[in-house]
Formats: structure tokens, C-alpha cells, sequence
């Protein structure tokens, strides 16, 4: 698990990616393994896999507001915008000063042309955190 999080630091994706595909071989319900696997994925552009990932951390640990968060970039960046709507806001349950969460919620306000609510998302994540760049920038452009 140590070199493959090493790895991961690095970037090498797809050669964490194998390593941590071993973890999980002999450890099914190493959460860490599990969610760093879907992170690799989805840098990889590999979303579908990525979102199997994600779901299957979710059933290790349903409380993580990151793999829910991450479950809904995945769902984002292949345009499902509804399904990435529903993971941010059960981050934003669990976790509710959780600015990206904020933010990608208003991204994909954003997407669906929901304006106002976009707009109301990314306030809410600047009154957490008013400098957080991607939310001024965002806000600015809805």
C-alpha cells in the first residue's frame, strides 16, 4: 500500500493503479485502496471505472463526503449532472463546510442552466472560504 500511495503522490497513475488493484485483491475492504483506485481512474479519464470505484468505497465507508464527492466529479465529467448534483449534496450532508463540494454543486447548477441555484452555491462556499478562487471565478461567470 506504501509504494502504491508513493506512487500516487507522483502522479503515476496507471502504475498506482495496478498496485492499488492488488491491495484491493487481497484486502476487498481497504477503503483507502479502494478510493485512491477510483482517483487514478478518473485521472486517467477512465469515469466509468472510476464510478464502480467510488460506489464500491461508498459501501466500505457511506460516510465519506470525498468519495461522494469524487462519485459525483466522475458523474460530472460525463456529463450526468443530475447523479453528480445528488453525490455533492450528500458530501454537503456530511459535510457541510466542504467548499469544493459547494462549488462543483454549483458547477453543475451551472450545466443544467440553473442559474440562480448556481449562483447560491457558490455564495455559500465563499462564505466559507471567501478567496477560494474557483468559486469567485465561477460565480462571476453564472
Amino acid at each position: 500500500m506504501a509504494e502504491a500511495g508513493a506512487l500516487f503522490q507522483r502522479a503515476q497513475w496507471s502504475r498506482a493503479e495496478k498496485l492499488f488493484r492488488k491491495v484491493i485483491q487481497t484486502e476487498s475492504g481497504n477503503f483507502d485502496a479502494t478510493f485512491l483506485l477510483g482517483l487514478c481512474l478518473a485521472q486517467q479519464n477512465q469515469y466509468g471505472p472510476a464510478i464502480s470505484s467510488f460506489y464500491r468505497a461508498l459501501e466500505i465507508r457511506p460516510q465519506s463526503a470525498d468519495a461522494h464527492y469524487n462519485l459525483g466529479f466522475a458523474f460530472y465529467r460525463q456529463k450526468r449532472f443530475d447523479q453528480a448534483l445528488a453525490c455533492y449534496r450528500k458530501a454537503l450532508v456530511i459535510e457541510p463546510g466542504f467548499v469544493e463540494a459547494h462549488t462543483a454543486l454549483g458547477d453543475a447548477f451551472y450545466e443544467l442552466t440553473r442559474y440562480d441555484e448556481a449562483v447560491q452555491s457558490y455564495d455559500r462556499a465563499l462564505t466559507i472560504e471567501p478567496r477560494f478562487t474557483k468559486a469567485l471565478n465561477n460565480r462571476g461567470n453564472a
